[in-house]
């Protein structure tokens, strides 16, 4: 699980800086231009994983208890 949209895998810089942790964490030697990879399809993605579906609102406390 990753604290990032699916959409933010398309940013090129932002996968490199991830996939250079990642490479660097596994104590592999991190390429001098960084990890190369292909941009993603982000078709391939369920839509609401590239597009968040917003929160459902909450009930209210008021709304829930009954007299």
């Amino acid at each position: 699980v990753m604290p990032h949209f699916y959409r933010n895998w398309a940013i090129e810089d932002l996968r490199r800086f991830i996939l250079n942790g990642i490479v660097w964490s596994a104590k592999l030697e991190v390429p001098a231009p960084g990890v190369q990879t292909a941009p993603l399809d982000l078709a391939a993605f369920k839509p609401e994983s590239v597009h968040p579906l917003p929160p459902k609102p909450k009930k209210s406390a008021a709304a829930t208890t009954k007299p």
